[in-house]
């Protein structure tokens, strides 16, 4: 069954899909006072597309992102190609001096963590939260320079901090180990 209703400029409209168990199992609505667009299966919205072009899977309310995708499951995007040996996402800046970047946030604070490269310097950076801010943790210049805790290396590697210390132990309990202070062995 397949039905059809128009409301008033305040109000919405339905077109619904359904069959003799329920005549409204899948829904599209447009509400005219929110100008939004709903998509409605097994009698639950699923998907909406805000006034302002914003899309919500699993939400009513998509705010700041383009898509927001939200769910209770850890599973929440796949992107899969089918044949072929390569799959790609590509994170494109609007202009050759900004970010391309990945954060992770959690519900006390945003962008705790990021995956960034920096246009302007050609530069790929791992960020973590200190506790006040994010920072620079591991930078890679485009000679190929690591820095830890630097973001411009100076050298092939370049560890900067209070106790800095490189160590390398063996493994499977063989005790051996070298390690690199700074002059004053801490």
């Amino acid at each position: 069954i397949m039905r059809y209703q128009i409301g008033g400029t305040t109000s919405a409209n339905y077109i619904y899909f359904g069959d003799s168990g329920d005549t409204k199992i899948v829904q599209i609505v447009y509400h005219h006072s929110g100008d939004s667009m709903r998509f409605w299966t097994n009698a639950a919205e699923r998907l909406r597309i805000a006034s302002d072009g914003k899309v919500g899977i699993g939400t009513d309310n998509p705010t700041t992102y383009k898509l927001h995708v939200q769910d209770s499951t850890s599973a929440l995007a796949r992107f899969e190609r089918t044949g072929g040996a390569f799959a790609k996402v590509d994170i494109k800046a609007g202009s050759s001096s900004g970010n391309s970047y990945l954060t992770f946030s959690d519900p006390d604070n945003s962008e705790v963590a990021a995956i960034n490269y920096e246009h302007s310097n050609n530069t790929f950076r791992i960020e973590s939260w200190n506790g006040s801010s994010k920072v620079l943790r591991i930078g890679i210049t485009t000679n190929g320079n690591i820095g830890i805790n630097d973001a411009s290396p100076e050298r092939t590697l370049d560890v900067v901090g209070n106790n800095a210390m490189i160590q390398i132990e063996g493994s499977g309990g063989s005790g051996k180990q070298w390690s690199l202070c700074s002059a004053d062995n801490t």
